[in-house]
């Protein structure tokens, strides 16, 4: 294992620096990737079908494709932070593009806007995919206090899709389409950039040394990387929860287009959703970040994977636009845990050593059957109905919650791994209390 040099006030100032630099990025990626309902609504204005929408939403998935043929190289590369620079320049670029194409074609072309639309939102996905496991083998190297920084870094996202659920809110009032998207995406872009000029602070390690796998071809990188699910059971076992999980996600955009169609609602209503959705996802992720402290992460998982069963029955259920709102509250108490402890639990199932092979398997299998998911629900909630589609998810989600209910009481190598080393780790968690 290499030496570590960053002090432990070092540690604290990267703890701040990721935090800031979120918040300026959560800025464009709570509204165009992680939060569906501006998606949806612009897809949608733009004539979209329900149809369409779920092959654009499964083909993000898909992007994950190019992750796994990505990730020998990305793993061979001994400093993470160089790379995250050069491809977070791209990872803007699809806000921009966006924005011109609506300013461009929305009025005359709406096929054409469309089109460059579900481009832009999939090519953001593409390079968040090929971003996301050298970022996690970043995290694991520049930050000690993982649970809490997952958890914080949900409460700046919830802080930050309220400020935006507020604008969205008045602009969708204040301006027609499609000046209001474009405003949005405008706006998301300059914040971007400033989150990027935020990561060139960051302080990273010394050189990694490279894992013997990134030697051989790809096709023996990934063998090698298959083999690492037959050692190790309880990796076997977290990804049937994350496969089942992902089928699921799979049909989350199917729950707001039930509320607009059921309750014969405009994409005006969308921003009522976004507020109520991000007010108490402050409380939950803090709440999360605490309980996996103490439990840890993976029994927090249990938790966010009942809310989950929960929601779908009720979105199966409930008849009244108002109590359709309890749904979008679950949704986010599940999404909450999610982001605040998956992304700790991944770390601790991961030896230190093979963080980018474990981060990358872990999303490519689960986000690629859910790009197969996708456009099933959307043509299978036009043939037989959502309350069809809502039992089906129920009956997934349920297995989901099996799977995360096992993996809780499994060995952990990355438990081990995250002991103090050559640095006074105490002194940093120290640093960190409240």
């Amino acid at each position: 294992m290499e030496t570590r040099l960053i002090s432990a006030q070092q540690y604290k100032r990267n703890f701040v620096i990721h935090l800031v630099e979120r918040a300026f990025m959560f800025f464009g990626e709570n509204q165009f990737l992680f939060s569906q309902e501006i998606v949806i609504g612009l897809f949608k204005s733009l004539g979209a079908l329900p149809s369409l929408i779920g092959i654009a939403f499964g083909a993000t998935k898909l992007s994950y494709l190019i992750q796994i043929l990505t990730a020998k190289g990305v793993e061979a590369k001994p400093r993470k932070k160089m790379f995250l620079l050069r491809i977070g320049l791209a990872y803007r670029a699809p806000f921009l593009i966006m924005g011109l194409a609506l300013w461009l074609f929305a009025a005359s072309r709406p096929q054409a806007a469309l089109v460059a639309a579900i481009a832009g939102f999939w090519a953001s996905w593409v390079i968040y995919s090929v971003m996301n496991p050298p970022l996690m083998d970043l995290y694991g190297d520049t930050i000690v206090a993982k649970s809490r920084f997952f958890s914080y870094k949900v409460i700046v996202g919830a802080v930050v899709g309220t400020v935006v659920a507020l604008l969205v809110k008045w602009l969708f009032k204040s301006y027609g389409f499609p000046t209001k998207y474009i405003v949005l995406l405008l706006i998301a872009f300059g914040l971007s950039m400033v989150s990027w000029l935020l990561f060139t602070r960051v302080l990273d390690n010394p050189e990694k040394t490279v894992p013997d796998r990134c030697a051989s071809s790809i096709g023996g990188y990934l063998v090698s990387a298959a083999q690492l699910i037959k050692r190790d059971r309880t990796l076997a076992v977290f990804l049937g929860g994350r496969i089942t999980n992902e089928m699921c996600y799979a049909f989350l955009f199917l729950v707001t287009l039930e509320y607009l169609h059921r309750f014969q609602l405009t994409d005006a209503a969308l921003g009522n959703v976004m507020f109520f959705r991000f007010i108490p996802a402050i409380a939950v992720a803090y709440l999360a970040g605490r309980f996996s402290e103490r439990f840890g992460p993976r029994k927090s998982l249990v938790v966010g994977a009942a809310a989950l069963v929960l929601m779908f029955i009720m979105a199966a259920v409930i008849g009244s636009a108002t109590l359709y709102l309890l749904v979008f509250l679950l949704m986010t108490v599940h999404l909450s845990i999610w982001s605040a402890c998956e992304p700790d639990a991944m770390l601790e199932i991961s030896p230190a050593d093979s963080r980018v092979a474990y981060t990358t398997i872990i999303m490519f299998i689960p986000n690629t059957i859910g790009a197969l998911t996708a456009p099933l629900g959307g043509m299978l909630a036009e043939r037989f109905g959502y309350g069809f589609l809502f039992a089906l998810a129920t009956a997934i989600a349920a297995v989901s919650l099996g799977c995360y209910a096992l993996v809780s009481f499994m060995k952990a190598p990355g438990v081990a791994a995250a002991k103090p080393g050559r640095c006074d780790h105490s002194l940093i968690r120290h640093a960190y209390r409240v």
